[in-house]
């Protein structure tokens, strides 16, 4: 939240305290969160970096690292996503690189984030069956990824449970239907008032050996 978006299209950050082995998932919502490409860096006691990348639409992460592999002692990946090393010493000036290769593809691009909805939902009925036709276009992932469905005009069950400080989890009254809903990265004043237009994929949740079926919000607005 620190970070001044305004002036960088690239983004880089570092610290000693961050887990290598979670790097690259927290890469990965830093860069849709701020719709940028993000390196996130950890630091270790002998002066060395590791981390991962990910990319954005429109972009090609490897492309850009190649424009700056002279400030790195090691890298690889795709498109979307990948590794590196490199120097501490080295972070200013490849900062400074990796931002001009990212200006250089993204220079014509609007960074302002679209959610691309797939198909707004009316008569649907989300339930298993519904689950069982959407796990038959799995695998999803780099080139093809999960599809986001969208209902309009769902009321709010209850009052929603604040999880971690920062997720939500509440139900949803929608066409006759009540919906489990979980909302990462959401707070209670995120929640609109009256009827909702929601965003969402559609999951399974295992929790203690149960399973339960789940709108995983992507975006929330008032339904109009």
């Amino acid at each position: 939240e620190a970070y001044d978006v305004s002036e960088k299209i690239g983004i880089v950050a570092s610290s000693s305290a961050w887990h290598l082995g979670v790097i690259g998932i927290v890469a990965a919502k830093v860069s849709r969160y701020f719709n940028r490409p993000s390196i996130l860096l950890v630091e270790d006691t002998d002066g060395m970096c590791k981390g991962s990348g990910r990319g954005i639409q429109g972009f090609d992460l490897l492309k850009a690292l190649q424009a700056c592999e002279s400030q790195l002692k090691a890298y690889g990946g795709h498109r979307m996503a990948a590794g590196l090393s490199l120097l501490a010493s080295q972070q200013d000036v490849f900062s400074h690189a990796f931002n001009e290769a990212c200006a250089t593809q993204l220079k014509d691009k609007n960074l302002i984030h679209e959610l691309i909805i797939d198909a707004w939902l009316d008569e649907e009925t989300l339930d298993d069956l519904f689950y069982q036709y959407l796990v038959q276009l799995a695998p999803f992932g780099e080139g093809f990824r999960e599809p986001i469905f969208a209902i309009s005009g769902a009321r709010l069950q209850g009052v929603p449970v604040v999880m971690g400080g920062s997720h939500l989890r509440f139900k949803l009254d929608w066409k006759e239907q009540s919906l489990s809903v979980v909302a990462f990265n959401f707070s209670l004043d995120d929640l609109p008032v009256g009827c909702l237009d929601v965003a969402f994929t559609f999951e399974e949740n295992v929790w203690k050996g149960q399973s339960n079926l789940q709108l995983n919000v992507q975006a929330m607005k008032p339904a109009l």
